[in-house]
């Protein structure tokens, strides 16, 4: 039963990921934008990742800033992006293996980002790391290659940007921003930078 269920969410991701694909390829990716509290974005994403990144012996580590602003998005989209890179970091990364969530206000913008110390990309991948169904030679057989893809739309979509550093055998890490905040309802010591 554990082995049919797993493989229906495998299917249903990959629908999901194609039906995504047409859409950014037809220009018709939408999103619907709304104040979110920054700690839930990222809270409700780990609670989710998190059980699943210890039955494989890595550890998820939190660090929110400024936890109570509110930023301007898409929350599914966004919590669709955060899926995607956090389950990416867990793929690759091996038992006794960190995954950072990071949170962060910077100039009015909210910077998020995953890092793992997990076995990095090679220089000459990282180039191709966006492109549709791309894995590298390390990924095959583990995804369809469209989770950066449709990661980097949902992002620019947004007004925002998708980036990656990383080193082999140093791990890598992925930032994006947001490119509003909603500042109402908050004190101004709330809202740094």
């Amino acid at each position: 039963m554990e082995t049919i269920r797993r493989s229906t969410e495998r299917m249903e991701k990959m629908i999901g990921d194609l039906l995504d694909m047409a859409t950014i390829q037809s220009g018709r990716l939408t999103t619907e934008s709304a104040e979110v509290v920054m700690r839930d974005l990222v809270n409700e994403v780990i609670d989710l990742y998190e059980p699943l990144a210890l039955e494989n012996g890595i550890k998820i580590i939190r660090d929110i800033e400024a936890a109570n602003v509110r930023v301007f998005c898409d929350r599914d989209r966004i919590q669709q992006v955060f899926g995607n890179l956090i389950g990416n970091a867990k793929k690759f990364c091996r038992a006794g293996d960190v995954i950072f969530v990071r949170a962060r206000i910077e100039n009015k913008h909210a910077i998020f980002s995953v890092q793992d110390t997990g076995p990095g990309i090679s220089p000459e991948d990282l180039p191709r790391i966006f492109e549709p169904y791309w894995s590298g030679e390390r990924a095959k057989n583990k995804g369809t290659g469209l989770g950066r893809f449709i990661s980097k739309a949902i992002v620019e979509a947004h007004g925002g940007t998708l980036s990656v550093v990383s080193k082999p055998d140093e791990g890598t890490t992925f930032s994006f921003t947001l490119a509003a905040l909603a500042l109402a309802r908050h004190a101004p010591e709330e809202v740094p930078g």
